[in-house]
């Protein structure tokens, strides 16, 4: 959901211990298996379940396939900024766990660590004891802050909620927007209604500025600056001359300017003299130029050069 993606790539550790004479053998035998998902079409999450099952127990049956050998064959060319074949990781801990072992005159005990590195962008590790499944997130923190990996889980646990709700869903459809940041996206971010007075126009709401603050900045670009009382001035000066030239109410004015104070002179201008404007890229062919002139019956276009 967050890429747009619909092949998407995991990798996941598997215990790689095949073989019954390996159960009791201590020693490091974890394989890593790159899980290639489809989730193109927009499938249900029930089938979108069945093509990952068939992904992932084709997986174990070539899981003494080094991992090393599958990164060899597939890619071509390494960057070392990232790993290969996939950036997260799925880890599944579901081996009984046992507090004390005894081993001869020796007692092995677990204790609790903290990882100082994190070996892929993001990792979910899910721990399963008895009915109950805990998930923790390891991530890159020159990726992520702790606030967006929160949001990630939240957002995972909202995906959780509306799939065992109904497993027939699309998975284009399942919400993973928890109900308070849904509001925040489409309320708080989002409500830019403001009242404005219909009665009047964008040049009557300017000179009311003009006579509050006219010695305040109104435009700053690139070093230059204009108070509100040299914008009108200028503006004005724009303004009669169109008026002279036979500008009326509702007519067409083309403004082919750069990015820049003249151009929102202009386009002020232009309002002040009862016309409505016609933007110009300077750069646009001039073919297409003489288009917008011609199919707009426009007579005049504001500019700085011919």
């Amino acid at each position: 959901r967050y890429s747009g993606q619909g092949d998407i790539c995991v990798g996941s550790s598997i215990a790689n211990r095949t073989q019954s004479d390996l159960e009791g053998m201590i020693g490091f035998f974890v394989n890593t298996l790159a899980l290639r998902s489809d989730l193109s079409g927009n499938p249900s999450f029930r089938e979108v379940l069945g093509r990952v099952k068939e992904t992932t127990l084709s997986a174990y049956d070539h899981q003494l396939v080094p991992f090393e050998k599958v990164v060899d064959r597939v890619v071509e060319t390494r960057d070392m900024s990232m790993s290969p074949l996939f950036q997260v990781m799925f880890d599944l801990q579901n081996t009984p766990e046992e507090k004390d072992v005894a081993l001869s005159n020796l007692v092995v005990s677990s204790y609790e660590y903290t990882a100082g590195t994190s070996q892929f962008d993001l990792t979910l590790n899910a721990e399963q004891r008895d009915a109950v499944i805990s998930l923790d997130m390891e991530y890159c923190s020159a990726l992520f802050d702790k606030a967006t990996v929160v949001r990630m889980l939240a957002h995972y646990q909202e995906l959780l909620i509306g799939i065992v709700s109904n497993i027939n869903q699309k998975i284009g459809s399942l919400s993973m927007l928890p109900a308070t940041e849904e509001h925040q996206l489409l309320r708080g971010f989002n409500d830019t209604s403001v009242s404005y007075p219909l009665e009047k126009t964008v040049v009557d709401l300017f000179e009311e500025q003009v006579l509050k603050s006219p010695e305040s900045i109104a435009l700053l670009f690139e070093g230059e600056e204009l108070s509100y009382k040299e914008l009108d001035d200028r503006s004005n000066q724009l303004a009669h001359y169109l008026v002279s030239e036979g500008v009326n109410v509702d007519d067409l004015v083309g403004i082919c300017l750069d990015r820049s104070i003249a151009m929102v002179v202009g386009i002020l201008g232009i309002l002040k003299s009862g016309g409505a404007y016609v933007p110009m890229k300077p750069d646009y062919p001039a073919s297409r130029i003489s288009h917008i002139i011609s199919d707009g019956d426009i007579r005049l276009v504001v500019t700085d050069e011919l």
